[in-house]
């Protein structure tokens, strides 16, 4: 009886071909084929016999070498609740809850268990941001395994260093550019240079935006050589970098213009005092050179005069401290007149911008305390202490904005009035549930009897069933998270 034989009964089913016992097997073969059972049991008896017999007396291959013991662990294990969590939270794809676990684990100088690792190495192959991570979860189990798999074994070797940027994939290379310029801006400056013209057009635009982080003066020779690039968009990014750039050629032509256009005049009310008066001149005499820089000519909207959107233009993209100091006044002073000038309120989203481009402080504060739907991106002006000061009157109209700098990476409790707030939103809307996922994460435990009372008085149509299901989605992670605070 030979393998093959074997392998065409077990295609054609022994009803239509029952091999004849193999001789070697003697007295054995012929007593199964004796059996009274079917001839599918006898088939099989009788294979696994042939196949026992014919391994019987075969020399084993020899090899050379032993494999290494994995050693012990030299950190704690995590326990088996925390460990089905973490694991249940990958296995179902939900990363909010996958990364908090992570998250945890690492807090606690824990390793999971070894019939983990090879799926978490496997996560990390197909996440490099969190591999590293991943990996030291994996503790000395993992190490020992990837010696054994040549795609695990990539996961320990040493990062790519200067070699990334000739060798790198591109999002690692704009990583590598993006640390490098934190750390060294003009060396950043200078691997962009030694390169530039042999990067293809998407790439010299995503290379170039990583210098938006620590942009200064010594950018602008640089910058300059890229005004005419072949490429639209590479010469956008380049002059839209050049327009940030205090004292650069072209912010100094901004500024210029708006010294001969905005002007502080003193008038006279009471018939004796005096007070500071805004003027901005409707007639604008401007070469093309500026509408080369990419201000546009032409407004859109139909309240908006020509001459006051290329005004907020110009303010939009000048620092209010230097623009306050050309005009002689102080910074307050300069964006209280601006905001009583007629056109005003027309003005507010340039004066934003400006204020939230340069970092002022002084504008931010001013323009958040109106809260009159001002931008967000105000915030970034500010130090956490005092931003959270002003969440509130973001939450109706741009909560998923807002949840952008609520959430960090220690994943901290927000006070509860702004919870409350948040979650009397969350019902009037639907999000993504990675939205309620990670909101959970950051909610402090005091709310949790009001999303219990959602769940009992929401409605029963579907999109109350569909806020119910992610609330006790919610309700579940604050549980488990308490259970590890």
């Amino acid at each position: 009886m030979t393998g093959n034989e074997i392998v065409k009964a077990a295609l054609l089913g022994t009803e239509k071909y029952m091999p004849a016992t193999w001789p070697e097997l003697g007295e054995t073969g012929t007593k199964i084929m004796a059996l009274p059972t079917g001839s599918e049991d006898r088939f099989l008896k009788l294979a696994i016999t042939a196949l026992l017999y014919e391994e019987a007396g075969r020399k084993p291959v020899a090899v050379a070498g032993t494999i290494p013991i994995c050693p012990p662990e030299v950190r704690p294990l995590a326990g088996a609740q925390l460990a089905l969590l973490l694991r249940t939270a990958l296995e179902t794809n939900d990363t909010e809850v996958f990364q908090y676990f992570v998250y945890l684990v690492t807090k606690k100088n824990l390793v999971l268990p070894a019939e983990m690792v090879p799926m978490l190495l496997n996560k990390a192959l197909a996440n490099k941001r969190t591999a590293e991570r991943l990996v030291q979860l994996c503790g000395e189990t993992g190490r020992w395994l990837c010696g054994f798999n040549e795609r695990w074994r990539t996961l320990l070797l040493p990062q790519e260093g200067d070699n990334v940027w000739e060798t790198g994939t591109p999002e690692s290379r704009k990583a590598y550019l993006l640390a490098t310029r934190r750390a060294d801006p003009a060396l950043a400056v200078s691997l962009l240079a030694s390169t530039i013209d042999k990067e293809n057009a998407a790439n010299r635009v995503a290379l170039l935006e990583q210098l938006q982080v620590n942009l200064s003066p010594a950018d602008e020779p640089f910058l300059l050589g890229l005004v005419a690039d072949k490429s639209p968009k590479v010469k956008q990014t380049a002059i839209s970098l050049l327009q940030r750039i205090p004292g650069s050629a072209i912010n100094t032509m901004y500024l210029q213009y708006l010294r001969q256009t905005v002007q502080i005049k003193e008038e006279r009310y009471l018939l004796i005092a005096k007070k500071k008066v805004l003027v901005i001149s409707e007639v604008i005499t401007a070469g093309e050179e500026l509408y080369d820089t990419g201000i546009e000519k032409l407004s859109a909207a139909k309240d908006m005069p020509d001459y006051l959107f290329i005004i907020g233009q110009l303010i939009s993209l000048t620092d209010p401290a230097v623009l306050a100091g050309e005009l002689g006044v102080k910074e307050e002073e300069l964006l209280t007149m601006l905001l009583q000038h007629k056109e005003g309120q027309k003005l507010l989203p340039y004066l934003a911008n400006a204020a939230a481009l340069y970092a002022n402080k002084v504008w931010a504060r001013i323009l958040l305390a109106r809260n009159d739907g001002i931008e967000i991106k105000l915030l970034e002006a500010l130090p956490e202490t005092e931003r959270r000061h002003f969440y509130g009157q973001f939450v109706a109209e741009q909560l998923p904005e807002l949840l952008s700098y609520l959430f960090d990476d220690v994943y901290s409790a927000m006070d509860v009035p702004l919870a409350e707030q948040i979650l009397t939103q969350l019902i009037k809307k639907y999000y993504k549930a990675q939205v309620y996922n990670r909101l959970a994460l950051h909610l402090p435990f005091e709310v949790m009897p009001r999303l219990n009372a959602y769940i009992d008085n929401l409605r029963d149509d579907y999109n109350g069933r569909y806020v119910k299901g992610n609330i006790a989605g919610m309700i579940r992670i604050m549980e488990v998270k308490r259970q590890y605070y």
